[in-house]
């Protein structure tokens, strides 16, 4: 990811918002396991569980998936937030 901090010597904390992740795709990833569905109409919350952290996605109308099953997100690089773990104080 471009724009990462060259050092630090601490924690990071990734943030991004559910409307700036895709599922599957190319560009930075995480892997987890669906963790919950929540079809709305226009579109769908999808809800991973990578390790212990939980990420929320905001997923096309139609997209289903079974709990406990593989998938994949992916972050739009310049829509990512990076944080420091342990004051909380944004990186860039």
């Amino acid at each position: 990811v471009t724009g990462l901090p060259s050092r630090h010597g601490g924690r990071i904390t990734l943030g991004v918002r559910p409307e700036d992740c895709t599922v599957g795709g190319t560009n930075p990833q995480v892997t987890g396991n669906v963790y919950g569905v929540e079809p709305t109409g226009d579109l769908t919350y999808l809800t991973v569980k990578a390790g212990d952290k939980l990420i929320e996605v905001k997923a096309r109308r139609d997209y289903r998936a079974e709990l406990n099953t593989p998938e994949t997100v992916s972050f739009d690089p310049p829509r990512i937030y990076l944080f420091d773990g342990d004051t909380g104080l944004r990186l860039r």
